[in-house]
């Protein structure tokens, strides 16, 4: 899996150098797309470095886990359009 392998990788940056100050990760987190449990497995996976230093993160149209069904409560922005909260900006 690539996630996974750039989460080792990143890991053993970190173990060989000493001036990483950060870590940032831009959008397409966890693709969890409303499932808790890609969430949980994402933050077990990213925890050896993001326990070390700091995990800048800029979220992504996968972020959206309300995207089928805003109608139905599950958009945290709180618009109750039938098919949530969609930017333009993240629809590609």
């Amino acid at each position: 899996d690539g996630s996974l392998r750039v989460s080792r990788w990143t890991a053993r940056e970190l173990d060989s150098s000493h001036n990483t100050r950060a870590v940032h990760h831009f959008g397409d987190l966890a693709y969890a797309n409303g499932a808790g449990h890609m969430w949980d497995a994402w933050t077990d996976m990213i925890s050896p470095f993001a326990s070390r230093v700091p995990l800048m993160v800029g979220v992504g149209n996968h972020e959206y886990d309300h995207t089928a069904g805003g109608g139905t409560g599950k958009d945290p922005s709180g618009v109750v359009e039938e098919d949530g909260f969609q930017p333009e900006w993240g629809n590609f």
